[in-house]
């Protein structure tokens, strides 16, 4: 699975709230739309906001193919994990959020 650099992660998600009119405080409800702007967003350039690199999104096709892969997946199992919490499945939604941010999330309990 490929990577992205970090402030070119950091940067699309400041270009998705730039773009909103509201947000909450609470990460697992913003986490869904941002995996979902990651995907919709990661053929298209990200400009460098110090305006020092230009377009700082220089991943291969290969690579920006399989994070938005990466990124509907997540997105659906962060949507999955939303719900989950909503029916009060708490030890489940908890399992889910573990599925997209691997075994160091904390665990339930």
């Amino acid at each position: 699975m490929p990577t992205m650099s970090s402030y070119l992660i950091e940067n699309m998600i400041l270009n998705r709230y730039e773009n909103t009119t509201s947000a909450t405080q609470f990460v697992d409800i913003e986490l869904p739309n941002c995996f979902l702007y990651i995907r919709d967003n990661i053929y298209n350039s990200v400009q460098d906001p110090k305006g020092i690199q230009g377009n700082i999104n220089i991943l291969t096709l290969d690579e920006k193919s399989k994070i938005w892969d990466r990124a509907n997946l997540d997105y659906n199992r962060s949507l999955e994990a939303r719900n989950l919490e909503e029916q009060g499945k708490h030890k489940e939604s908890i399992n889910k959020w573990r599925d997209i941010f691997g075994s160091e999330f904390p665990t339930y309990g």
